[in-house]
């Protein structure tokens, strides 16, 4: 799971979260099938806190200031492919 705020990665029992607090995105184009046909966000110097689950327990936790944060929703543009 992905999203502008985040996102979630689970494998069984463990759980990797990323959270967005704070970003200076800017929007660049970038490939897909050939052309500069879709927008990526990227913020070289974001605010991210990581956390890693084993089931409900969180065993690690750290939040870093100037993290690089990268978000395309291709989700979108794979559907306008599709149509």
């Amino acid at each position: 799971m992905w999203s502008p705020s985040g996102a979630a990665i689970r494998q069984g029992k463990y759980r990797l979260t990323v959270e967005l607090l704070e970003a200076h995105s800017q929007p660049l184009y970038a490939p897909v099938e050939g052309s500069m046909g879709r927008t990526i966000h990227e913020s070289l110097r974001a605010d991210v806190t990581y956390r890693f689950w084993n089931g409900e327990d969180l065993l690690f936790q750290h939040t870093d200031r100037c993290a690089s944060f990268k978000y395309s929703d291709s989700r979108k543009n794979f559907k306008k492919r599709l149509d």
